[in-house]
């Protein structure tokens, strides 16, 4: 694996502890870590080394005039505020920030500055790709997926909440003031950029009380208009690719047009999110036709992937799924209607006010954890 050369210069010992023993912990597939806390040490190692460094991070104090820059692809200064006049038309980035946000914005800055394609992988997860779809709206689609990334997570899964809707509802996943967001993306996949994996890093927030990733919505939802099938499937085979996550969920929009279709061959697994009302129950029958279409066709076959989660039941026991169907098509999981959105309490924990929603998400997504897990989280 090609990993990226990381230097780190600071005179404070402490601060290039904390962040070196953050980068081996979280990063250490993807950064090969050197750290100098003194300006004599660091001159003697760039002058000697015969590997180029990809990034610098430095305090500007500790920047010596005889460094050999030819040697570095990315230079990045440390600033506690302001940077200095001899600095400030150089990249710089907040000393003092979240060490997961201080890195993002480190990769979106060398991922500008090296044009170069690098085959950089970030570990070794056997990524599983979720479809969230509904023919329909207004089934609670986005509220499963958003439940299902947030348990997941708060599982010890590595989670990232890819919402491809055409028009992106008030989110669960917000509170990033960066600048990077879907728009990003979206340029990168046109110019077919050879680093996506860096865009992708550069470009997703966490949120910090459920821990999911997510890119924040674009600029426009006209940009969603502009992405074509291939440009989909590339997105979605780079996050399996990278090996950085357990599971994506990739909440859909409600057409099936060429780009949903794609996104539904590409994944591993669908939710089929549908309701017990007629206007549903009709598009669904119109789906399961069209699949039976396109399957006879040898265009499209994902049968075998499909999860029906009947949502929004007010019938009686959730419990009762293996008598409850929808257009003939037998549901795997019953989820009860609820009257409130999802939540947080202080700790950052989902709060469901129906348990019983909690405890089907739960055994909707019980299957991605190991067995050894599934006793303690069983609902």
């Amino acid at each position: 694996m090609n990993r990226l050369n990381f230097v780190v210069a600071d005179a404070d010992e402490e601060y290039v502890e904390s962040l070196v023993e953050y980068l081996i912990s979280d990063y250490s597939e993807f950064f090969q870590v050197s750290s100098f806390t003194r300006q004599d040490c660091l001159v003697e190692f760039m002058q000697v080394t015969d590997v180029k460094v990809d990034i610098l991070l430095i305090d500007p104090r500790m920047y010596p005039d005889s460094l050999p820059t030819e040697k570095v692809n990315a230079l990045v200064f440390l600033s506690p505020g302001n940077v200095s006049e001899n600095f400030n038309r150089l990249d710089s980035i907040n000393k003092y920030q979240h060490a997961d946000r201080l890195v993002s914005d480190i990769i979106r800055i060398f991922s500008e500055k090296y044009r170069e394609s690098r085959c950089i992988k970030y570990g070794d997860r056997d990524t599983k790709v979720v479809a969230v779809y509904s023919p329909a709206g207004g089934t609670g689609k986005t509220c499963i997926a958003a439940a299902s990334s947030i348990i997941c997570s708060q599982m010890g899964l590595a989670v990232f909440y890819l919402n491809l809707e055409n028009v992106h509802a008030e989110g669960y996943f917000s509170g990033s003031e960066r600048g990077q967001n879907f728009s990003n993306i979206i340029y990168h996949l046109k110019e077919k950029d050879g680093n996506l994996a860096l865009k992708i890093e550069g470009a997703r927030c966490i949120h910090e009380q459920s821990n999911v990733h997510y890119f924040p919505p674009p600029d426009s939802i006209v940009e969603f208009d502009e992405l074509f099938p291939g440009e989909l499937e590339r997105l979605i085979r780079q996050f399996k690719a990278m090996g950085r996550y357990d599971i994506v969920f990739v909440d859909m929009s409600s057409s099936l047009d060429k780009r949903n279709l794609t996104l539904l061959e590409e994944s591993d697994e669908i939710f089929l999110i549908l309701t017990p009302d007629p206007v549903c129950e009709a598009k669904a029958k119109a789906l399961f036709s069209e699949i039976d279409l396109l399957s006879q066709k040898n265009r499209l076959s994902f049968h075998s992937k499909l999860t029906v989660v009947l949502n929004k039941y007010r019938g009686g026991s959730a419990s009762q799924a293996d008598t409850m169907d929808v257009a003939g098509i037998k549901a795997s999981t019953v989820l009860p209607a609820r009257a409130e959105p999802l939540r947080f309490d202080e700790p950052g924990r989902l709060v469901c006010i129906d348990d019983v929603f909690a405890a089907g998400i739960r055994r909707l997504v019980g299957k991605y954890f190991k067995k050894e897990r599934m006793g303690l989280y069983a609902g």
